[in-house]
């Protein structure tokens, strides 16, 4: 959803291949920042092991941002509207952060409606995050 909230607020100010550009920086930014908190977390092993622990564990965030950023491209290259992109890029989080809720809960649980309370509490609980980040700003 961080990357759906950026590409709400930046759609605000920037053109869609603005908004694409200055989120993809943003991604790429986060990504090395939250390599380095991981690998200085990591004090154990050899600096290698941590870089490469790091990466691991952080590749999620380059991941999750490929859906939005995609839509958004679909923007920038004049095939939907800008609106239109944020819009579907903010629901295609929600439902990937409803996936990834199933999936979390499902070694916990095999009961359907379980997962699906987790499922729909993730995706709404993104939902609420990107509309407080929309109203701040």
């Amino acid at each position: 959803m961080l990357i759906s909230s950026l590409l709400y607020v930046f759609s605000l100010k920037f053109s869609a291949w603005d908004t694409l550009a200055t989120t993809v920086e943003a991604v790429i930014v986060f990504f090395i920042a939250h390599v380095y908190a991981e690998i200085i977390a990591n004090q154990t092993g050899t600096l290698s092991t941590a870089v490469h622990d790091a990466l691991v564990r952080s590749r999620g965030l380059l991941l999750a941002a490929v859906v939005p950023l995609t839509i958004m491209l679909l923007a920038a290259l004049g095939i939907v509207s800008k609106d239109r992109a944020v819009t579907s890029a903010v629901w295609a989080s929600a439902v990937i952060l409803g996936i990834l809720g199933w999936f979390a809960v499902a070694p916990r649980s095999t009961k359907w409606w379980i997962r699906a309370i987790a499922a729909l509490s993730t995706a709404g609980l993104g939902l609420v995050l990107v509309a407080l980040k929309a109203l701040t700003h």
